[in-house]
């Protein structure tokens, strides 16, 4: 007699959902038998239970399992990972998104969507399942983590040795543990799939305990994590990693770091376990303001089959709420298209929590077209533009939305935003674009373009807005120079000043010692023992700020680097709720704008601009402006 197929019965109304219950088996068997039960979260009577994070993989790889005296088909993704977390001698209780959802449903389907982050919250443990795939790897690759980790943790990464001529120095350990063959297992752990899925973030982020599976290894997620961390900061992990690892790491990994685990503010979480990644947390809380804005931006990095899900998989972050209460900013509809959905989170963002959304917009010249029919405001997360450069936003306080929680009004009709702003120059000259090639080789190529840039700027009749300041007023720009609230210098630009100082002995000596020597902030001489790291620092910096963008220079002389689209006659502006100035360009309709980026205005980046047009004296005109 044929085996029934399972029938999802339908929730009822509230907190409900369902989690899996995994019979016992008996080693070689091969039938997966399982229940499905419908629960209450939140409630005394919540079973504990444990929550898969893992890839769906191959829809069309489908094997059937035995759930509730049915027959249920899931993944083959799916039926490894419910393997590979069952027990001989007893049930465990689980809860995997593609079997306790009827994803048949798109009602329930959003209802749960919801509620998902609450679920992985509440779980005892996220169980991470990065699948059977070169799982040969798998013990070798968790070792080596686990090991770096390890040494560095207790400062027993490096080893006195005797140099030649009887003297005592240290070298790195690290080799014993990262050789050249655990080199490429790690490698092959951070290209498996699963570390590409946009819902991971959400998942691993909302755990209180996080294991990581791979083939028969296992190993805490904490190690993960602390990995990609050290990797970005210590030196001699960089070095034995390589240029290409990384690179690899500095991507997806750093990012979810960065833009969406450490800002869930989940005390007692893997996360804040480690004392490394919670002073890493704690950093970014205090020198950035966290917002929304930044968990979508790390969603574009990542994959969704759908492409809804590049928004509704953090609406269980806690930004992702209406400012001051519990409701969440938007509910997840998968009715509707993904250019409705971007236009919602816009309007949501820009009615209930700033104007920042707007640094994410990435335009291209097809999208400014007037006939593109995008609008210019809107960001499009699902697509991530190759040669977009990197958003910034998160330190500074343009309009003093941040410093002095001043109000703005914002209004949406149809595809239009109204806006306030303060209208500060036009944009006179710009340079070109600055590209990845420009910062090949070091300081020689980046140097050449300082060089140009300060040619431009100390040009006979140009305007000199910034005085004796130029010199930090050009370093400040390219690098996006901002005050740390964490460690303030008296005189922040002066240690920027020394970077682009020394780096330029480097690169390109014979422009420092021409124009640049005699301009130390102090009147002193430069030392010619320049501090290599912080010369090197300078053009990561400005790499990683610059690339993809312009410097510039406003009929009035101020400095700004911005978009790659912008054009001469371009206006610059404050907008009243966004913490950083923008680029707009003006259309035929009268007070009509198109937005064409975020950029850098050295002495406008802390309010100075909203100041001085309060004391009226600035010369700077505030009006409406309708984006379109």
């Amino acid at each position: 007699m044929a085996t029934s197929q399972y029938a999802y019965q339908s929730l009822p109304e509230g907190k409900w959902f369902r989690v899996l219950k995994l019979h016992p088996y008996s080693t070689g068997d091969s039938v997966l038998s399982c229940e499905l039960l419908t629960v209450e979260l939140g409630v005394e009577e919540t079973p504990s239970y444990k929550a898969l994070s893992y890839v769906w993989g191959d829809p069309s790889a489908q094997v059937s399992i035995m759930c509730s005296g049915s027959s249920l088909s899931i993944t083959h993704s799916l039926f490894s990972a419910l393997k590979r977390v069952r027990h001989v001698d007893r049930d465990v209780v689980v809860w995997a998104d593609a079997i306790c959802i009827n994803q048949q449903d798109v009602v329930e389907k959003g209802t749960q969507v919801n509620m998902m982050g609450d679920i992985y919250d509440s779980a005892d443990e996220v169980i991470v399942w990065l699948g059977d795939e070169h799982a040969e790897k798998s013990h070798k690759a968790f070792a080596t983590i686990q090991g770096v980790c390890e040494m560095i943790t207790t400062g027993k990464d490096r080893e006195s040795f005797q140099a030649p001529g009887w003297q005592i120095a240290t070298r790195s350990v690290i080799p014993s543990v990262l050789t050249e063959e655990t080199n490429q297992f790690v490698e092959t752990l951070f290209k498996l799939p699963w570390f590409s899925r946009v819902w991971v973030l959400q998942e691993v982020g909302l755990a209180t305990r996080a294991t990581a599976h791979w083939g028969s290894a296992s190993l805490e997620f904490t190690y993960i994590a602390e990995f990609t961390r050290m990797a970005m900061q210590h030196s001699d992990l960089k070095h034995y990693l390589g240029e290409h690892m990384v690179q690899l790491l500095s991507g997806r990994p750093d990012h979810a770091l960065w833009n969406v685990w450490s800002t869930y503010n989940k005390k007692g979480s893997w996360l804040f376990r480690s004392k490394l990644l919670k002073n890493f947390a704690e950093t970014v809380a205090t020198e950035c303001n966290p917002d929304f804005v930044l968990v979508l931006e790390g969603s574009r990095l990542f994959d969704a089959t759908n492409p809804l899900d590049h928004v509704y998989a953090f609406l269980g972050h806690p930004e992702a709420k209406v400012p001051g209460t519990a409701e969440l900013l938007l509910q997840a509809d998968y009715t509707i298209t993904i250019d409705e959905l971007n236009k919602k989170v816009a309007t949501r963002l820009a009615l209930t929590q700033s104007l920042n959304f707007l640094v994410q917009v990435q335009p291209t010249a097809d999208t400014l077209k007037p006939n593109s029919g995008i609008p210019s405001w809107i960001p499009r997360w699902h697509i991530n533009v190759p040669d977009g450069p990197r958003a910034f936003w998160e330190t500074w306080d343009a309009s003093l939305r941040v410093s002095d929680k001043r109000s703005f009004e914002a209004n949406v009709q149809d595809d239009r935003l109204a806006v306030t702003g303060i209208i500060l120059d036009l944009v006179a000259e710009r340079t070109s674009v600055m590209t990845p090639d420009n910062f090949k080789d070091g300081p020689v190529q980046a140097g050449k373009l300082i060089e140009g840039i300060w040619n431009l700027v100390t040009q006979q009749g140009r305007p000199s807005r910034y005085g004796k300041n130029t010199l930090a007023a050009v370093a400040s720009t390219l690098v996006c120079n901002y005050h740390s609230r964490l460690a303030p210098p008296e005189d922040p630009d002066e240690a920027i000043v020394d970077q682009i100082a020394w780096f330029c002995m480097r690169g390109v000596p014979d422009f420092f010692q021409q124009k640049l020597s005699g301009l130390h902030p102090k009147g002193e001489l430069f030392s010619p023992q320049w501090d290599n790291n912080l010369a090197l620092l300078f053009g990561t910096k400005m790499e990683y700020a610059a690339t993809h963008r312009r410097f510039f220079i406003t009929r009035g002389g101020l400095f700004g680097l911005g978009p790659a689209l912008m054009e001469d006659g371009d206006l610059c502006v404050v907008l009243l709720g966004a913490d950083v100035p923008f680029v707009i360009r003006p259309t035929d309709t009268k007070g009509h704008y198109i937005l064409i980026g975020e950029c850098y205005l050295y002495g406008v980046m802390y309010g100075q601009a909203m100041k001085e047009w309060e004391s009226g004296e600035s010369g700077y005109t505030k009006k409406e402006i309708v984006l379109v």
